[in-house]
Formats: C-alpha cells, sequence, structure tokens
C-alpha cells in the first residue's frame, strides 16, 4: 500500500515537472538560425541599356516593385534577407497584370529572370545588362546579368575616379596626359588620382583586342575638384566590343564604341 502510495507520489511530481518544463519551452524566445538570420541594407540600380518590363525584386517575402533608370542611379531601395552570408537578392517580371487578376481570380504571377549573392549587409550599386528578345515592337526581357559593388561612390571622399571594369579583358587606362597607365583587372574595382588643377583631363582606355593592345576610347572629360566619375566598362551584346559610361553628379553618360 506505501509503496502504491509512494508510486502515485513520484508519478505527479514527474508531470507536474514536464507540465512546468513545457511551459517554459512554450515561453522561451524563438532563436534563428544562421538561415533564418535577417540581413538588410540598401541598393541603387543602373541600367546600361533599356528594360522592356518593370522590374520586382523579392524582400522579406514580398514581391516590391523598382524602376532602374537608363543611364543614371535609380533611388534607394531597402532590402530584408534571410541567411547570414551569402543571401540572394531576386529579380522577377510580372507574368500577369495585376487587373487580369482581380478579374479572373488569380493572384499575380511572377517570372524570375535575374539574381546576385549578397555576402552582408551593406550598401550597393548594381549594374544590369539586360538581356531582351522578341521583335522590337513588343521586346520582352529575357534575363538580367547583375554586376554588384559596395556602394563608395557616395562614401569615399578620396580624390580620385573609380574604374569598374566588368569585362574578362583586362583595361589599361590613362587619365591625363602625364600620368602613367593604370591597369584594371578583369571584374575589378580600382580608385585613379586624378589632378583636379586642371579643367580637363586627356582620356585613353585601351585593351587586347584580338591579340593586340587597341586603344578603344580617347577623349578629353572635364575635371572638377570635389567631383568624381564612377567609370563602367562593359561588353556590348551587339558587337563584342567594349562600352564606356561613366557617372558624374548621380547622372551617366555613355560611349557608342563598339570596337572589336
Amino acid at each position: 500500500m506505501n509503496r502504491m502510495k509512494f508510486n502515485q507520489h513520484y508519478l505527479h511530481s514527474w508531470i507536474r515537472v514536464l507540465g512546468i518544463f513545457s511551459i517554459l519551452l512554450f515561453l522561451a524566445p524563438t532563436v534563428l538560425t544562421a538561415d533564418e538570420q535577417e540581413m538588410r541594407g540598401t541598393f541603387r540600380l543602373i541600367t546600361l541599356t533599356s528594360v522592356p518590363d518593370e522590374i520586382y525584386y523579392r524582400s522579406n517575402g514580398e514581391y516590391i516593385l523598382c524602376r532602374p533608370r537608363l543611364n543614371r542611379f535609380s533611388k534607394v531601395y531597402d532590402f530584408v534577407l534571410h541567411g547570414e552570408a551569402n543571401a540572394v537578392l531576386r529579380f522577377y517580371v510580372k507574368t500577369t497584370m495585376e487587373a487580369d487578376g482581380i478579374q479572373s481570380g488569380v493572384a499575380p504571377q511572377y517570372r524570375h529572370v535575374g539574381a546576385v549573392n549578397i555576402p552582408v549587409a551593406n550598401s550597393y550599386m548594381l549594374f544590369l545588362q539586360p538581356e531582351v528578345v522578341g521583335s522590337k515592337g513588343k521586346p520582352q526581357l529575357k534575363e538580367l546579368n547583375i554586376s554588384l559593388l559596395v556602394d563608395r561612390f557616395v562614401r569615399d571622399d578620396s580624390d580620385g575616379w573609380l574604374l569598374f571594369n566588368s569585362t574578362d579583358k583586362a583595361i589599361f587606362s590613362r587619365l591625363g596626359s602625364g600620368q602613367s597607365i593604370a591597369m584594371v583587372e578583369p571584374h575589378s574595382l580600382s580608385m585613379i588620382p586624378i589632378d583636379a588643377e586642371k579643367d580637363f583631363s586627356l582620356i585613353e582606355f585601351a585593351a587586347k583586342i584580338d591579340g593586340e593592345s587597341q586603344v578603344f576610347y580617347s577623349t578629353a572629360w572635364p575635371v572638377y575638384e570635389g567631383a568624381r566619375y564612377l567609370v563602367i566598362f562593359y561588353e556590348r551584346k551587339d558587337s563584342g566590343g567594349i562600352a564606356v559610361c561613366r557617372v558624374a553628379g548621380g547622372g551617366i553618360s555613355g560611349s557608342k564604341n563598339g570596337q572589336k
């Protein structure tokens, strides 16, 4: 009899302990794994050729419309991704118009057109090179090729120009007739110092094309004290040549040079 009472008391004690433990688990704060942690940052867009469709990006589970500007910086967009490192920022086009979705009772559908890895939370510049299919009267975005750079253009106070080479070729640059030649490695960014005392600076860019070193761009650019350019080299899809764009004061001007 006493043994039975002891067993019942022992059982009731364990039930109380398990009940308290369950309550504590319920009240305990949720601990996110590395894959679930939030990464917050911002980005600006520059598209080097026209984008025929509206672009959306995925942030915190939502599709958000963004408006890349041809040859200019877009406004700043915020993103929230999940993943401690190397999270993916994805871009889409809408395949079902919202009005049609309301009429038919079908939610809008989105087609994935491009993505870029975001290594850490930061502010970035994204350079878009759209691949477009279809006729001139009805072009359609097939894919977005995206290059990523930390947004140093608005943060770096040093006197110089930022040269971004998105091509597979090394670019050799001479900024100013008396300056030495500087090389920008493929898919890299370099800061080139500029003599701000001159009103204009001679600009020459060269690369090895068909096995020979060729100057593919030569002109004179204005130089302003305290102002810098962001110079972008990219491959022209139509000719395979190297094109040059320069961003100045938030604007960008492009070269139609496309020598092979």
